[in-house]
């Protein structure tokens, strides 16, 4: 006669060991994809701050709806040169390659650049983190607006007539 086997019997109550492990998969598979999240965030957070901050006090002060269309003629008037809210602020294109090296892409490259120092914890995450600060720093700098009020800068290049000598000689000079 053959011998049977006895096998344990379960507790409905616990999970099984199998069960457990794919549950702390997924928690540490959540906490990858939340890192990637704040990663991406502060590259938009960075590129929209870069774009917006010089004109930002201009509607401070208005409504939540009103904020929004001001925030939306910003970004798309400084890439595109469109505005799509006539009743709004008007922002002219904006396109200037040497605005984009500035303090957020030094903090960014810092970032990256530290990521290469030995026994630094999590050196993937700061690579990355540097990169897409960097590049977002850099594509909102070009973007920005200029130093001052471009009309301001336009008006303060013009010649002007300082007095008229003899003999129809005029003294002309540039202010800056």
């Amino acid at each position: 006669m053959a011998t049977r086997r006895k096998t344990r019997r379960r507790s409905r109550f616990r999970r099984p060991r199998n069960i457990r492990r794919r549950a702390k998969a997924k928690f540490k598979k959540h906490g990858k994809s939340i890192w990637s999240q704040v990663t991406n965030a502060a590259g938009v957070l960075v590129f929209v701050s870069q774009i917006t901050s010089k004109d930002r006090q201009n509607y401070a002060n208005l409504p939540m709806q009103d904020k929004a269309k001001e925030l939306v003629n910003n970004m798309v008037g400084r890439i595109f040169g469109f505005n799509p809210f006539k009743d709004r602020t008007q922002y002219p294109q904006t396109l200037e390659i040497g605005n984009g090296i500035n303090k957020t892409f030094g903090i960014g490259v810092g970032t990256w650049l530290y990521s290469f120092l030995p026994k630094v914890p999590h050196k993937a995450k700061a690579r990355r983190l540097g990169k897409v600060v960097a590049i977002s720093a850099f594509l909102g700098g070009i973007f920005d607006a200029p130093e001052g009020d471009l009309r301001n800068r336009v008006q303060a290049q013009r010649p002007t007539v300082l007095s008229q000598q003899g003999r129809g000689s005029i003294v002309v000079s540039t202010m800056r």
